[in-house]
């Protein structure tokens, strides 16, 4: 049994979460904008029999726990902050906003370096 069943089963996302962070982790080790730690990284992953060393299995796997957390919130508007001063915002679950900014920072980064590969 993985994560996705745990986040199901416990109703939590945070075993997902931690996923998509160590999954982006792992992609920020395999940029090529940081060739010493991209050889570390290389070596590790094969050192460790990892499924691959290929950055975009490890961003597709952080896409896929992404969407784990997005159906776990899925109808979930946020949470309702009041104000002193009466009014009400929503602001977005902190966990799923989290993996959002986690996964958009990156994306802009994945996006040139697959063009720079034909991808």
């Amino acid at each position: 049994m993985g994560e996705r069943y745990y986040t199901a089963k416990f109703k939590t996302p945070e075993a997902a979460k931690q996923m998509v962070l160590s999954y982006l982790q792992i992609v920020d080790g395999l940029l090529p904008e940081r060739p010493p730690k991209f050889g570390r990284y290389s070596q590790i992953l094969r050192d460790q029999r990892a499924p691959s060393t290929d950055i975009i299995y490890y961003w597709q796997k952080a896409l896929e726990w992404e969407h784990v957390i997005t159906e776990y919130y899925k109808g979930v508007i946020g949470v309702a902050v009041f104000a002193k001063d009466g009014s009400v915002t929503q602001v977005e679950p902190p966990i799923l906003r989290q993996v959002r900014e986690s996964t958009n920072e990156r994306r802009p980064k994945i996006e040139d370096w697959k063009s720079r590969n034909g991808l």
